[in-house]
């Protein structure tokens, strides 16, 4: 009998070992199509950011009354940003918020209030109100006695520029816009014309002649006082020799008579 439960012992083990080897063999073709873990997670790429385009108009003290013909100049050139509409340029100008105004309009409202100079505060709500119009800069109002001045907030800089604008007498606001438009990147101002000499400039290489006045080519030569000075010297010429030639003996009578041969 214990001769017998050892010879049924190794039998049973080798197949065990037989379902575990043909269980394997099984299951690995599954495992190896599954594909390997990762053991980053892949994100998704961000989208790409928006290009700024164009130059909002803020208050930081003057009236709306004041800071409309500075929004009215810089709207109606190139700077005027896509996003920006009706409402939204309105109360970043100063004006309040209306009641039906949407929440975005009103949130905008409440950042141009807390705008009040080139504080690290004012130049943080600025850079919000830049974020959320996508502008390269904003045009920010200062009163200066009782005048106004512009100063530009650079979008990309965070900063203010060192510029200041204020309201030409001739030409309004047209130079804070052109200055803008020059300065914005990637706009190439187109260069000047050639200049090509005149014709009628060119210095000739020989002087001409002076000619006489229209008065003295259209007179005949006999109504010349030159002309009638010079008769008059010759027939005085001639006089002198005649009386200077003639006998003055007058009490002889003289005849030469010749006798023919």
């Amino acid at each position: 009998m214990l001769l017998l439960r050892r010879s049924k012992t190794p039998a049973v083990t080798m197949l065990s070992l037989a379902c575990a080897a043909a269980f394997a063999a099984s299951a690995s073709p599954a495992l190896a199509d599954d594909p390997a873990p990762s053991s980053s997670t892949d994100s998704p790429a961000p989208p790409p950011k928006k290009k700024a385009v164009g130059f909002a108009v803020t208050t930081a003290g003057p009236t709306a009354d004041a800071t409309w013909p500075v929004a009215q100049a810089v709207y109606r050139s190139s700077l005027r940003p896509p996003t920006l509409d009706e409402a939204r340029a309105r109360v970043l100008a100063g004006e309040p918020a209306a009641e039906a105004a949407s929440a975005d309009v009103r949130e905008l409202a409440e950042l141009r209030a807390g705008v009040h100079g080139d504080d690290a505060a004012s130049r943080q709500l600025l850079a919000a109100i830049s974020a959320k119009l996508e502008v390269e800069g904003v045009v920010v109002l200062f009163a200066e006695g009782d005048a106004v001045e512009a100063r530009v907030y650079l979008s990309d800089a965070r900063a203010f520029d060192a510029a200041r604008y204020r309201r030409d007498v001739a030409a309004g606001w047209g130079p804070l816009v052109a200055s803008l438009e020059r300065s914005r990147p990637g706009v190439a101002l187109a260069p000047p014309p050639p200049v090509r000499p005149d014709p009628r400039a060119t210095a000739p290489t020989t002087l001409p002649k002076p000619r006489a006045p229209e008065s003295e080519r259209a007179r005949p030569f006999y109504v010349s006082p030159w002309f009638w000075g010079a008769i008059g010297a010759a027939a005085f010429a001639g006089g002198a020799v005649y009386f200077a030639t003639r006998d003055s003996d007058s009490g002889q009578i003289r005849l030469q008579m010749r006798v023919p041969q």
